[in-house]
């Protein structure tokens, strides 16, 4: 008997191990619409001049750059130019961890981002994270990662910050027309 309660209390501990919680997992991911993909990056509410909007898309096609670059839109669709990066840029590099997103995220309740209750609203410049899964679409706005007590989550989001500050300080727009391949039958 003192074996059995030995193995299982053995069994148990390592069961109960740390589960690697900091990011989604690529199971987890299933359920992201890649092809609508995850977009992300800097909007204003007050600032109508150009360049105030750096707000990018990543997709299974790869990274899209927003043209609404002086404001939040009305409809809070973003519109986006027809052609991604070239696959070889520095954008997509840039981009591609945004996949990663911390499980916490998936907890944070979604926000209108044309809310007139919003704290938001008052603010000049916000962050925003969204994605869509067959629950619908989420959208999560914050102005820094203070108030955010998860430490993988707050990470999450600084990266954010961080890659929409590379992908800004570039100040590139994607090509005017779309690489096509052609296959031969």
């Amino acid at each position: 008997m003192k074996k059995i309660a030995l193995i299982f209390s053995i069994v148990l501990t390592f069961s109960c191990g740390e589960d690697n919680d900091d990011i989604i997992l690529p199971e987890d991911t299933l359920n992201i619409d890649f092809t609508e993909g995850i977009t992300f990056g800097k909007a204003s509410r007050t600032c109508n001049e150009p360049n105030c909007v750096s707000v990018f898309k990543l997709t299974d096609q790869g990274v899209f750059k927003s043209n609404n670059s002086s404001a939040i839109p009305a409809d809070g669709v973003w519109t986006f130019f027809e052609c991604p990066y070239d696959p070889s840029a520095t954008q997509n590099s840039i981009a591609d961890d945004v996949k990663n997103i911390a499980r916490g995220v998936r907890d944070i309740p979604s926000t209108d981002i044309n809310d007139p209750e919003l704290e938001l609203l008052n603010t000049n410049d916000f962050f925003i994270i969204e994605y869509t899964t067959p629950a619908g679409r989420k959208t999560i706005q914050y102005i820094t990662t203070s108030n955010f007590v998860d430490q993988r989550v707050k990470s999450y989001l600084d990266f954010i910050i961080e890659r929409t500050t590379f992908l800004t300080e570039l100040n590139e727009n994607p090509p005017a027309t779309c690489e096509v391949t052609v296959t031969e039958p």
